[in-house]
């Protein structure tokens, strides 16, 4: 087990995992806490990798790890961090509130994906929501996240486009 954890640890390191397989690697409690340890590394490409193979990962709590990477100075890893809650059990939609406003479009356009897709039943609502903010930055990410409708489920119509044009 420990020779499995190591070599895992060194592939990890040189980036030599192949994401293909990646279900075979975040099934397993051992690699799942080996991902989860890296999100405290100081190097952004290993965060980075991190959150890319902890996306696939389900009924695993590790929202204390992943929540502070929120507010990491880099917007690649806040972004990537947006986009691994999926992966968590709940409902994180409070602490994307302040991304919203977040300098970098990725990290805004992560976050409305996140609070307009999470509760798919609420999508249609939530979009009317974030297109009637007085931030043209938000309604613009909500507006982007509409106009992808095989994701969404919510077709673009008039009744959502006020918010957008409105202002």
């Amino acid at each position: 087990h420990r020779s499995y954890v190591d070599a895992f640890r060194r592939q990890l390191v040189r980036r030599e995992v192949d994401l293909s397989e990646v279900n075979r690697y975040v099934t397993d409690a051992a690699s799942l806490r080996l991902l989860i340890s890296m999100l405290k590394s100081r190097t952004e490409r290993q965060i980075l990798y991190s959150l890319g193979l902890l996306q696939s990962a389900r009924n695993f709590d590790f929202s204390a790890e992943l929540l502070p990477l929120l507010e990491h100075p880099s917007a690649f890893v806040r972004e990537e961090a947006v986009r691994t809650l999926h992966a968590l059990p709940g409902n994180h939609e409070q602490a994307l509130e302040p991304l919203l406003r977040d300098p970098s479009d990725g990290v805004r356009n992560a976050a409305v994906e996140y609070l307009c897709m999470h509760d798919p039943a609420g999508t249609r609502e939530k979009l009317r929501e974030l297109l009637d903010r007085p931030d043209p930055a938000i309604r613009l990410a909500a507006a982007r996240c509409a106009a992808r409708p095989p994701e969404t489920g919510v077709f673009p119509s008039l009744d959502l486009s006020p918010g957008l044009l409105g202002r």
